[in-house]
């Protein structure tokens, strides 16, 4: 793996997330199946949060080696 800062990309057939690394930041999440055109960012909507956190667990940690 590279140096520098690279943005971690999980998508379901529901939802996309997306998780800048060097900040440590969830930066998007879209849920496909209400927003298809992704214009409405629920990263901080804490209706979501659980179902994010369940995709960086999944997605994220796996990508970037154990980290968060």
């Amino acid at each position: 793996r590279g140096e520098g800062n690279y943005f971690g990309m999980a998508a379901t057939e529901r939802y996309r997330y997306v998780y800048d690394s060097e900040n440590d930041l969830a930066c998007e999440f879209f849920d496909l199946e209400n927003d298809p055109n992704e214009d409405h960012n629920l990263v901080n909507d804490p209706a979501y949060e659980g179902i994010r956190q369940d995709m960086h667990k999944d997605y994220m940690i796996p990508f970037l080696g154990g980290r968060i």
